[in-house]
C-alpha cells in the first residue's frame, strides 16, 4: 500500500517515469548494440552505458580522460607550442591514474605520443581501467605494423589529425610528405578490414572551404572523421577563427556534413555538437563549460587541469570534483573534448552510439 500511496506524490510519480523511460532505452541500446557490428563490440558498449549511468547517479566525476603522455613533439604547427618545449618529466605508469578515474574514455595525447618507445607498454597498462581507449596522432611515425601492434596492447581507435585534403597538411605540420604517407596507409589498412581509423579536423577560417573534400575523403579511404572547433586559448591567433561574413557559408557546410552523418555513418561528431559550432563562432563563446568535471587533462608528469588550455590545478592524487569551482570561468571554447561530453543523452544520441 505504501508503494501505490506514494505514487501519489506527484515528484516520486516523475522520479518514477524518468526511471522506466531510462531502464526502457538501456533496453533498446543494449538490443541495438546486439545486432549492429563496429570495432566497439557489444561488451564495450553496454560497459561504457553503465559506467555512464553510475556517474551519473554518483555525482560529477569525469567520463573522458585526456592524457597527455608527452609534450614532445617533432611537428611545427604554429598554432601549437608542443614543438619548442624540452625537457618536460613523463611518468613510466600511468595505470594508479587510471585506476583512481576509470574513464569511459581514455585519449591518448601529447605532444605526439609515438614519439614515446614505451607507448605500447602504456597502453597495455592503462587498457583495464577504461571502455574505450584512442590515440591521436599527426602519423608521420604510424606504420602498419605499428598501428597492428597498438591494436594487439589494446587500442580502440587511431586518430589522425588532417586539416587539409592536400599538400598544404604538410606545410602546416613542417613534415614533408606526411598527406602522403597517410593517404597510402590509411586505405590499405582499412581495405584489411580494420573499422578504427578516424581522421580529426579542426574547423577555422584557412581550411572551411576543405571540410567538405575532407569528409569525402576520409570516406573514399574507408576511414571515419570527426570535427572541432578552432580556439585561440592555444596560441592566441584570432585570425584562425571563422569570421562573421562567412557564417552563412559555415551553416550551410555543416547542414551537408550532417546530412553525410546521417547518410553514410562515417561522421562521429555527434549532430548536437555539428549544430552548435555555428552559433559558438558567431557569438566568440559558450556558457557553463563543464571541464574539470565532465573530462579532465592529465599532464604527462600527472598534474591535472581543466582542459589542455587552463593552469595545473593539482596532483591527480588530490583530484576531488567538489572542490572545482563553479561555475567555470572559463567560456571562449568549443572543442569537441568539451562540446561531446555536453552532448544531452536521450534516445537518439544513444542510437548514434550504438551505430558507430
Amino acid at each position: 500500500m505504501d508503494f501505490f500511496s506514494d505514487l501519489k506524490n506527484p515528484a516520486s510519480l516523475h522520479k518514477l517515469r524518468c526511471r522506466i523511460k531510462l531502464t526502457l532505452t538501456l533496453i533498446l541500446t543494449i538490443w541495438l548494440s546486439i545486432v549492429s557490428t563496429s570495432h566497439l563490440t557489444v561488451g564495450k558498449k553496454v560497459k561504457g552505458i553503465v559506467r555512464y549511468l553510475q556517474i551519473k547517479a554518483n555525482g560529477p566525476w569525469p567520463r573522458l580522460i585526456n592524457l597527455e603522455v608527452t609534450k614532445y613533439c617533432n611537428a611545427q604547427c604554429d598554432f601549437c607550442p608542443c614543438w619548442t618545449i624540452k625537457g618536460y618529466p613523463q611518468l613510466q605508469d600511468y595505470s594508479p591514474i587510471l585506476a583512481k578515474f576509470r574513464p569511459i574514455v581514455l585519449s591518448l595525447n601529447g605532444g605526439e605520443p609515438l614519439l614515446r618507445k614505451d607507448i605500447l607498454d602504456i597502453v597495455r597498462s592503462c587498457r583495464p581501467y577504461c571502455t574505450y581507449m584512442t590515440m591521436i596522432t599527426h602519423g608521420q611515425l604510424l606504420t602498419e605494423e605499428k598501428f597492428m601492434a597498438l591494436c594487439e596492447a589494446g587500442l580502440d581507435q587511431v586518430c589522425i589529425s588532417l586539416n587539409y585534403n592536400n599538400e598544404r597538411h604538410d606545410q602546416e605540420r613542417k613534415i614533408p610528405g606526411l598527406y602522403q604517407h597517410f593517404s597510402e596507409l590509411v586505405p590499405k589498412l582499412t581495405a584489411q578490414g580494420h573499422d578504427n581509423i578516424c581522421f580529426n579536423t579542426v574547423i577555422m577560417e584557412q581550411n572551411l572551404e576543405e571540410i567538405l573534400p575532407l569528409a569525402h575523403q576520409a570516406r573514399a579511404w574507408g576511414a571515419k572523421i570527426s570535427f572541432s572547433s578552432y580556439s585561440a586559448l592555444k596560441n592566441c591567433r584570432e585570425d584562425y577563427r571563422v569570421r562573421e561574413s562567412r557564417l552563412t557559408r559555415l551553416e550551410e557546410i555543416i547542414s551537408e556534413l550532417i546530412a553525410l552523418k546521417k547518410e553514410h555513418g562515417h561522421i562521429l561528431a555527434s549532430e548536437y555538437y555539428l549544430r552548435e559550432i555555428p552559433r559558438y563562432f558567431r557569438e566568440g563563446h559558450m556558457d557553463d563549460c563543464q571541464a574539470g568535471l565532465n573530462f579532465v587533462q592529465i599532464t604527462p608528469d600527472g598534474m591535472i587541469k581543466r582542459c589542455s588550455e587552463m593552469d595545473e590545478m593539482c596532483h591527480w592524487t588530490e583530484y576531488n570534483p567538489d572542490e572545482i569551482e563553479k561555475p567555470n570561468p572559463c567560456n571562449v571554447c568549443w572543442l569537441s573534448c568539451r562540446g561531446e561530453t555536453e552532448t544531452p543523452i536521450s534516445p537518439s544520441r544513444l542510437l548514434e552510439f550504438v551505430a558507430k
